[in-house]
């Protein structure tokens, strides 16, 4: 097994490889590079300025990695690499589930990757989810407004913030799906997109309901809905991804 003496010293400024990979003891940036370091030495040397801001340790894999390989005996944790040897980052913690993120320059995404690594799992769930509770107060504001009088207009409203929210969640559900170590099942997809567009239209639904009621009914009693559904919105999806019985 590879120790993290493994690792090289090299100068404060270059970028070298690894001779091996270290065993994981915490949040590690591996950065995967088919060929040459020369063209992307810049970008690997900000990345490892950014992950050395946020406490991770930096490695630049050998040259030849396996598909899957693993990094602790104990914990059993595994780097995923996509096929094909393909560029990026894989995020690799004993805590978590790996990430791999494609392309080896610092983008918004990589930074939005390291950042979100740093959270605890179910935290970063909710973190994940934050378009349906964006939608969903815009949906319960509009709904105190002259806007909601009108009926075609608030059905458009609502309809806009169903579709939204689902454009919004739906690129993290798939890059979730694309990483074989999160067991994202086909199914698991579906229920989160059906509630990323249900839960704003649930939220107008209730508004509708309580036209004729006090404003403080007309803001909490949808407020509570929005809150409830994303919060037991973990428990659906643990619900939905077992019902095959496998994870019994």
């Amino acid at each position: 097994m590879p120790s993290a003496a493994n690792t090289p010293s090299g100068s404060q400024g270059e970028v070298v490889r690894a001779d091996s990979i270290p065993v994981i003891v915490g949040p590690t940036v591996l950065a995967i590079v088919p060929g040459k370091l020369d063209s992307v030495a810049p970008a690997l040397r900000r990345v490892r300025e950014m992950a050395s801001a946020l406490g991770y340790t930096f490695v630049v894999a050998p040259e030849t990695v396996p598909a899957y390989l693993r990094t602790g005996q104990r914990s059993g944790i595994a780097v995923y690499i996509p096929d094909g040897q393909s560029s990026g980052y894989a995020l690799v913690s004993p805590s978590r589930t790996p990430e791999f993120v494609r392309g080896l320059a610092p983008t918004a995404n990589l930074r939005r990757s390291l950042r979100g690594f740093l959270r605890p799992q179910l935290l970063a769930w909710y973190f994940d989810l934050w378009p349906i509770a964006l939608l969903s107060a815009v949906v319960i504001v509009a709904s105190l407004t002259s806007v909601f009088q009108r009926k075609e207009v608030w059905i458009g409203i609502s309809i806009a913030a169903g579709a939204l929210s689902l454009a919004l969640v739906a690129p993290t559900v798939l890059a979730r799906w694309s990483n074989p170590f999160h067991n994202v099942l086909v199914r698991d997809v579906v229920a989160l997109l059906v509630l990323a567009a249900g839960i704003p239209l649930l939220v107008s639904g209730t508004a509708v309901g309580l036209a004729d009621r006090h404003l403080a009914y007309r803001l909490f009693i949808p407020f509570i809905v929005s809150v409830v559904c994303i919060a037991g919105s973990f428990l659906l999806l643990l619900l939905v991804h077992c019902t095959s019985g496998d994870c019994l």
